[in-house]
């Protein structure tokens, strides 16, 4: 809909085939750029459809993950966090086109992009991961670079599993 909701046009991202749009995401600082998260009807082929005109076009972005959460940068349009049941985190830095894994084992809704005026790289990925013992860890790496030498603990010790909370100046952690 682009009349707030009195009129609404049936999108058509692949002719011929079911598409299954499972969720949707709007870029904070650019509210014409959007992603569509979907799969085909066998749900064998992910997708991600791109748009950057408020959803006029789309498109089509195959991707090799099932995408269960987007994040999207809360100050540079075009970078993205993707995370997979699996544990698995991506980043993508253009927008969904081109995806890098960027760790594993990282517990879902606790991921933050650095916090404006805090943090000093816009870079910055917080998130709560499991270690190969069992435990849960607070860390941050940046997305250039996130290998498991390159992470850094913030706190020393393990952390309460989905305990990570990163809200402005304040990191709680229990």
């Amino acid at each position: 809909s682009t009349d707030y909701g009195t009129t609404y046009t049936k999108l058509n991202l692949m002719p011929g085939t079911t598409i299954v749009v499972t969720s949707f995401y709007i870029c904070p600082t650019n509210k014409k750029k959007v992603v569509l998260v979907s799969s085909s009807i066998n749900e064998r082929d992910q997708m991600l459809f791109i748009s950057a005109d408020e959803g006029s076009s789309f498109q089509r972005q195959p991707v090799s993950f099932t995408p269960d959460m987007l994040l999207f940068h809360p100050k540079e349009e075009d970078k993205l966090l993707a995370y997979c049941k699996e544990g698995r985190l991506y980043v993508s830095t253009d927008l969904g086109r081109k995806w890098i894994l960027l760790q594993e084992r990282v517990t879902k809704d606790k991921i933050f992009w650095s916090v404006s005026g805090v943090d000093v790289d816009p870079d910055l990925v917080h998130m709560e991961m499991q270690d190969s013992s069992g435990g849960y860890l607070y860390v941050t790496c940046l997305i250039q670079n996130c290998s498991d030498k390159m992470v850094t603990a913030q706190f020393l010790g393990k952390i309460d599993h989905n305990s990570l909370l990163v809200q402005d100046d304040y990191i709680f952690v229990k």
